[in-house]
């Protein structure tokens, strides 16, 4: 019982970590230290498996420069999601990487839909 109580607490700490990151993080990263030289990593997913994305990035890196994870949750619309998706790509200028955590959902649709208006490179 004591392990399952132990197991309990550290998973509803993480969930109250990323709760917390969620609500102050719609658009999450570091926008303020891009560098204009590197292209920037786009994170999209559905819930927050981006933020887990970037979390893990940056306990590989130990940093995360010109990453920004974006998460799309249910009570998003959907053409304002895509929306902050190009205008996210836009903020680099050397173009973006993107990485979606499904192909065929969402947030993959709503990217595809629009690809061909970015003005910037893309992978």
């Amino acid at each position: 019982m004591t392990i399952f109580i132990h197991e309990f607490t550290i998973i509803r700490s993480r969930i109250k970590l990323l709760l917390k990151r969620r609500n102050a993080l719609k658009i999450s990263g570091n926008v303020e230290k891009i560098e204009s030289y590197l292209p920037g990593l786009v994170l999209i997913s559905h819930g927050s498996f981006a933020i887990g994305m970037m979390d893990s990035l940056r306990l590989i890196t130990g940093q995360t420069k010109n990453v920004i994870a974006l998460v799309l949750e249910e009570t998003d619309i959907p053409i304002e999601f895509g929306d902050k998706v190009f205008e996210t790509i836009e903020i680099f200028e050397s173009g973006a990487i993107i990485f979606i955590d499904l192909l065929g959902g969402t947030p993959s649709n709503l990217f595809l839909s629009g690809a061909n208006n970015i003005s910037k490179p893309y992978l």
